[in-house]
């Protein structure tokens, strides 16, 4: 594999591209040093480009495109060890799936090359080791002759010792006599290193030393260890102090301007959450901690209660219902209500056939309905006959309703999913009327759509457009229904800022 041009394929970062691996602000220093790192490559300078990549790599764990540049750019350098592993861990993290599967390709040439390197060592080690048994073998033979050459040797002097006579003279004559020498005995040569050791000791000679032990007793020992501990104990503590102290110091320099920082992080972290719903729970606690949640489960911040806030005249209005009562007086109580009923099953069958085609339309027919039969007794009862087929239909008033309500909590779901997205989409873009008037629909469908997703932002679509008074019953809604949500600390924070 050509890990050249797998390099030169790595291109510049856009932090709205990847997953969130770290805080806004360290992300988007991470993604310029990572950037930097991409033209350092591309202009020879490799080793630099290394560097900072491994220090990316280090301090963020969660950063995929880091360890994945990096696992190759040690793959050039031969650093197959430590590329395997970055790409291991690049494997793991959250990238896309076309990124993930070049991952899986580099990682699997990287194991290729540290097998090869692994066999390499193995053939090494065994010709290393038929090399040392080869020296040995000469070694041995070397040995064998020596021995021989010096066995004949000893053997020559002992001959020669027994055939010699010892002159000795006879006392007061002067008379030199021959006599024969003692047994005959086989005189034992110095071995190499008995010769290497007397020459030794002949160079430098050795001077005895007396070595004198004395035994500390306990006392002694805690009396010396006593004084070490109070200086390691001492130390340690004004390391301590200091951090303490500097920490105390960049607290009170920093405390001044916490409201615009955390205003800030707060509105970076809104804007976020628009295409990323993990950005939420990713700060829970972070919200938690501004704002505390009590026992009875409200934030610190009071707010003064109030009632779901009424669409306003923004909301596209829905269908005008699809029930028309009859005020003559010659049609009895139980005939009318039979004909509302019937009336009502109308409208709720063209509801379901629709839905597929026009699920906003189907919305609106429904909304009505429950209201416009909930004072027909649930026992009422209309019969029906089927058209296609001639059977006859018993349409029951509780039945009716039950199926009215389970119908439109599907419908009015959908179209307020479909209506969030295409608000989010506006508000991103910053057209924050339009996605006002998606985010009014879709409340008027589902005020609690998304754990209060939908009411938070129609307060914030307020908010940009400076309508602070029609903003406030919105994040007053989501604090009051949703006071362990995500939202509630933001909503909080929110009424705060426009001095509710």
């Amino acid at each position: 594999m050509d890990w050249q041009k797998e390099i030169e394929r790595f291109g510049h970062l856009n932090i709205d591209d990847i997953g969130m691996f770290a805080p806004p602000r360290e992300m988007e220093q991470a993604v310029s040093t990572y950037n930097k790192a991409v033209d350092l490559l591309g202009l020879d300078s490799f080793d630099i480009a290394l560097i900072a990549l491994k220090r990316l790599a280090n301090t963020y764990p969660l950063f995929a495109h880091a360890a994945f540049l990096l696992g190759c750019c040690q793959m050039q350098v031969g650093q197959y060890a430590e590329a395997a592993e970055h790409l291991e861990h690049a494997r793991l993290l959250d990238m896309s799936e076309e990124e993930h599967d070049k991952v899986v390709r580099c990682l699997s040439e990287a194991r290729k090359q540290l097998q090869i390197i692994e066999q390499q060592r193995l053939q090494d080690q065994k010709n290393r080791r038929s090399d040392k048994n080869s020296r040995k073998n000469k070694s041995a033979k070397k040995n064998i002759n020596k021995n021989s050459s010096d066995d004949d040797l000893e053997q020559i002097i002992s001959e020669d010792e027994m055939s010699a006579s010892v002159i000795s003279s006879i006392p007061g004559t002067g008379a030199q006599i021959l006599q024969p020498t003692g047994r005959r005995q086989r005189v034992r040569m110095a071995s190499e290193k008995e010769k290497q050791d007397v020459m030794r000791r002949a160079d430098f000679p050795e001077q005895e030393e007396t070595h004198i032990v004395f035994e500390i007793s306990l006392f002694e020992r805690l009396r010396r260890f006593i004084p070490i501990f109070v200086i390691v104990l001492g130390i340690g503590l004004l390391v301590w102090g200091g951090f303490m102290i500097a920490g105390l110091i960049g607290r009170e320099e920093q405390s001044p301007d916490m409201n615009s920082r955390l205003e800030w992080l707060e509105g970076r972290l809104g804007d976020l959450a628009n295409d990323n719903d993990e950005v939420l729970a990713l700060l829970q606690e972070y919200n938690e901690y501004i704002n505390p949640v009590d026992d009875s489960g409200h934030t610190s911040e009071p707010t003064e209660p109030s009632t779901k806030p009424t669409v306003s005249e923004t909301t596209t209005t829905t269908t005008t219902t699809a029930l028309e009562t009859t005020t003559e007086s010659t049609i009895a109580p139980e005939d009318l209500e039979r004909q509302r009923l019937l009336t009502a099953y109308e409208t709720y069958t063209e509801a379901f056939e629709i839905q597929s085609q026009d699920i906003f339309q189907a919305a609106d027919l429904l909304k009505p309905l429950s209201d416009e039969i909930s004072d027909i007794p649930d026992a009422r009862m209309v019969e029906l006959q089927d058209e296609p087929s001639g059977d006859i239909i018993a349409i029951v008033s509780s039945q009716l309703k039950e199926d009215i309500d389970s119908l439109y909590s599907s419908v009015a779901t959908t179209a307020a999913d479909s209506l969030r997205l295409s608000g989010r989409k506006l508000f991103s873009a910053g057209d924050y009327e339009a996605s006002l008037a998606d985010y009014l629909q879709a409340y008027d469908y589902d005020p609690d759509n998304y754990n209060g997703h939908v009411a938070y932002y129609c307060g914030r679509c307020y908010q940009e457009l400076e309508k602070y008074d029609e903003a406030k019953p919105y994040f007053e809604y989501v604090v009051e229904n949703f006071p362990n949500g995500e939202l509630a600390g933001y909503a909080a924070n929110r009424l705060s800022s426009m001095g509710f």
